[in-house]
């Protein structure tokens, strides 16, 4: 979520920006065609008033050049963020009067050397170089604001544009999630509530009818695993919560195979208060079991592990035997795609579920980001110490 947040803020931040390119080329295509406008009107106008007169072609050069650089560093200033800050009427004034007093100072060293910049429709009295220039600059400069106000009023709608499609997004990955969440809920229910594994475990408690300290305990072991299981299911939990569930599963298992089946819990301190999904564990575990026995010598040898290094969770649950491929009718290998999902939803490509079919194991790693978040303080963090079974 975190990561979406600071994605919107960038995207709001650098809407403008992006837009800048596309009317900084308008701009310059303005700036160009208005000056040479300005240029052919004063050429037009200076033949049309003394046809029998040459042309003063470097005083309207000059002018046009000196307009030109002007208005120029008039456009970049009125993009300055500081001026950008202050409201639209406030900004047009400051660029507008800046504009003006500019081009009339640009004036100011032709009048010191004694070269006049007058042309004939004009005039050539200091009024008549003046008062055209200040109406050149006042009608450039609403053309400029003109061309800002349409600039803003484009950035706008794009940033609405990307706003919606944001949001759309967003709304699809909720839903997705919210699938996803439907799907691993389901496939809950049907791992931790296994008829296979209650019949098996049934079954165990019958054989120890003999032994009554057997038959309790075994019994105590199999309520616990289902009172944890049927619990309301949390996004997140701490990774100790789901190791310490795991033994009272694995208590349940050591009762029905004895010792056919030996496993090894270890679990760092560090790894142990990290927030995780529920059953990132667990379907590993079942499948170790259950594919192990198949093709494992005896005993079969699970080892789960989990660390924590360089900022990365991982998790490995690894088994005597090798690997059998998921059967497509009877058993499409649901569990691995699952968790692969939930974790790549949560936290994207960060998160990775590895198969590795050794010479003579199988190893199954988990690794995702160990700060997905904080432990809660209200959360029991039990200790999970190293269990052998």
């Amino acid at each position: 979520m975190a990561r979406l947040l600071a994605r919107d803020t960038d995207v709001t931040a650098t809407t403008h920006e992006t837009e800048r390119p596309l009317f900084t080329r308008v701009f310059w295509t303005f700036q160009f065609l208005f000056w040479t406008v300005m240029a052919l009107l004063n050429m037009g106008m200076s033949l049309a008033v003394a046809p029998d007169r040459s042309v003063a072609s470097m005083a309207i050069f000059i002018r046009i050049a000196s307009g030109f650089l002007v208005t120029a560093g008039a456009y970049r200033l009125l993009h300055l963020p500081p001026i950008q800050k202050r409201t639209r009427v406030l900004r047009w004034l400051l660029v507008a009067g800046a504009t003006v007093a500019m081009l009339l100072l640009t004036l100011a060293p032709f009048h010191l050397m004694g070269i006049g910049l007058g042309v004939v429709w004009m005039g050539q009295d200091l009024l008549g170089e003046v008062l055209p220039r200040v109406a050149v600059g006042l009608f450039w400069c609403s053309a400029a604001f003109t061309l800002e106000s349409l600039e803003r009023a484009v950035a706008t709608e794009v940033q609405l544009a990307q706003a919606k499609t944001e949001a759309a997004r967003k709304e699809a990955h909720a839903l997705q999630m919210e699938a996803a969440a439907y799907e691993h809920e389901v496939h809950r229910l049907q791992a931790q509530m296994n008829p296979h594994f209650l019949f098996n475990a049934l079954n165990t408690i019958a054989a120890c009818k003999e032994n009554p300290d057997e038959v309790s305990r075994v019994t105590q072991d199999l309520a616990d695993f289902l009172r944890s299981a049927l619990r309301d299911n949390r996004s997140l939990e701490p990774l100790s919560r789901e190791l310490g569930n795991l033994e009272k599963y694995l208590a349940v298992q050591q009762a029905r195979f004895g010792e056919r089946l030996t496993c090894r819990i270890a679990c760092d301190r560090a790894a142990r208060g990290v927030m995780v999904p529920p059953l990132i564990v667990q379907p590993l575990l079942e499948n170790a079991i259950a594919y192990g026995m198949q093709t494992s010598e005896m005993p079969l040898r699970i080892d789960v592990t989990a660390k924590v290094h360089n900022g990365q969770l991982s998790v490995s649950v690894t088994n005597s035997g090798r690997w059998v491929s998921p059967n497509t009718l009877t058993n499409p290998g649901t569990g691995l795609a699952t968790l692969r999902k939930r974790l790549g939803l949560l936290a994207g490509p960060e998160a990775s579920v590895q198969v590795d079919p050794g010479e003579g194991f199988v190893q199954v790693l988990v690794q995702v980001p160990a700060d997905l978040t904080a432990a809660s303080p209200s959360e029991p963090n039990p200790s999970t110490p190293e269990l052998v079974s």
